[in-house]
C-alpha cells in the first residue's frame, strides 16, 4: 500500500494566486494525499478562499497568527498525517503527476526527494529556465555542502521530505528568522539521509514582485542586502546547534563562507556600503573580492556558464569607481530593471542552457 503524502500549503496573502496552488495540490495523481493549508496571518481575502475550500471537505485549513515560513512549516508538520510532506507556497504550482513520481523513489533512507522547477510570471508564462540550474547525481550530497557550501537544490516548492527526517529538526529549538526555512531544511537533510533528485519538471515556480528573492533591488539595494546576510548567519548558527544537539560537528561559518549566493550578497554588500559591511563581518578588500571569484568558480549550485557570469559581472562591479557611480553600475548588472542590454543579453543566453 503507498504512503500517505501530505500536501501543506504556506499562505500569506497570497489570495491571487492561491486557488490555482490548491487545485494543483488536489490534481495529483497519487493516492492516498492530502491536502492542508496553512495560512499565516493573512490580511488580504485568503480566509474567504479557504473558507470555500474548507466546506467542500477536499482540503483542511488551519490558521495562525503570521509567526513566519518555519513556524508555519512546524505547524503543518504536527498537523500533517502523511509519512512524506510537501511544502508547497501558495503562489506555486505542482504539476499532476509531481508526487507520483517523487514517490517511486522514495525509501527509508531518503530525507528529500527533489525535482525541478519550471520559472513562470504571475500569469504562468514560461520565463525560458528553471530551477535550479543542474541536479547532483549522488544520493550523498554532504561532501558537496562541506567542501563546497551548497549543493544543486529547488526552493520550497520543489520538495518532497520525509517525516522521519522533519520530526528531528521539528519543533524549532532555535530562532533563525522568519525567512528562508527552505534552506534550514536543505542543509540539515544530509545529515540525517539521502537527497534523492528527479531529473524532471515537476512544478511551476512563479516570480512576481512580491517574491522576497525576485525584487528587482534586492542584490543593489544595500538595506535589503544587510538584512539577508544577518538572516544568513543567523540561519547557519540555528543549523550549526540542531546538529551540535543530534552529536554532528558542523563549522556553519566556515561552510557559509563557501557558499556562492551569500558570498555574492556579502561582496555587494562590501561593494555598495563598506561601512555597513564592516559593521558585521570585517576583512580587507582584495581578499574579499578574490574569495568572491573563487567561491563562485567552484560552486557546484551554478552551471559553467554561470559562474563565468557571475564572477565576470562581481569583477566589473569591483573595478567601478566608488560612491554613486559603482552603485549606477551595480543597478545595470544586477538589477533587472536597469540592466545593460548586454549583461542582460549574456544572462538570457546562460539561462537558455537550462532545462526548460
Amino acid at each position: 500500500m503507498n504512503p500517505l503524502v501530505s500536501v501543506v500549503i504556506t499562505n500569506y496573502n497570497y489570495a491571487q494566486f492561491l486557488p490555482e496552488s490548491i487545485e494543483s495540490a488536489l490534481s495529483q495523481r497519487y493516492h492516498p494525499l492530502e491536502v492542508l493549508v496553512i495560512d499565516d496571518g493573512s490580511t488580504d481575502h485568503s480566509r474567504q478562499i479557504l473558507e470555500q475550500y474548507a466546506a467542500t471537505g477536499k482540503v483542511r485549513v488551519i490558521y495562525q497568527e503570521n509567526q513566519g515560513q518555519a513556524l508555519a512549516f512546524q505547524r503543518g508538520v504536527a498537523e500533517a498525517k502523511g509519512e512524506y510532506l510537501v511544502f508547497l507556497d501558495a503562489d506555486d504550482i505542482l504539476l499532476p503527476d509531481a508526487v507520483a513520481e517523487c514517490m517511486t523513489v522514495a525509501d527509508p533512507q531518503v530525507s528529500r526527494i527533489q525535482f525541478f522547477l519550471r520559472c513562470v510570471d504571475s500569469d504562468r508564462r514560461p520565463l525560458g529556465w528553471s530551477v535550479p540550474e543542474q541536479m547532483p547525481k549522488q544520493r550523498n550530497v554532504r561532501p558537496l555542502l562541506l567542501q563546497r557550501g551548497g549543493y544543486p537544490a529547488p526552493p520550497t516548492s520543489g520538495n518532497v521530505w520525509s517525516r522521519r527526517f522533519l520530526e528531528q529538526v521539528f519543533p524549532l529549538r532555535h530562532s533563525f528568522g522568519k525567512l528562508c526555512a527552505d534552506a534550514y531544511l536543505a542543509w540539515l537533510a544530509p545529515f540525517f539521509g539521502d537527497v534523492v533528485s528527479v531529473p524532471r519538471v515537476l512544478g511551476e515556480y512563479r516570480i512576481h514582485l512580491a517574491n522576497k528573492f525576485a525584487q528587482a533591488d534586492s542584490l543593489t539595494n544595500p538595506a535589503k542586502l544587510k538584512n539577508t546576510v544577518m538572516d544568513d548567519f543567523q540561519r547557519t548558527e540555528a543549523i550549526e546547534k540542531v546538529l551540535h544537539d543530534h552529536g554532528i560537528a558542523f563549522d556553519g561559518e566556515a561552510v557559509l563562507r563557501r557558499n556562492a549566493e551569500h558570498m555574492r550578497r556579502r561582496f555587494l554588500l562590501a561593494q555598495l556600503a563598506p561601512e555597513e559591511y564592516r559593521s558585521i563581518a570585517p576583512d580587507r578588500p582584495m581578499p574579499r573580492v578574490w574569495n568572491y571569484v573563487a567561491t563562485v568558480l567552484r560552486s557546484p549550485e551554478l552551471s559553467p556558464s554561470s559562474r563565468l557570469l557571475w564572477a565576470f559581472a562581481g569583477l566589473a562591479t569591483a573595478l567601478a569607481p566608488p560612491g554613486a557611480l559603482k552603485q549606477a553600475v551595480a543597478n545595470r548588472i544586477w538589477n533587472p530593471q536597469y540592466r545593460f542590454r548586454w549583461a542582460q543579453a549574456l544572462l538570457q543566453l546562460v539561462r537558455n542552457r537550462q532545462i526548460a
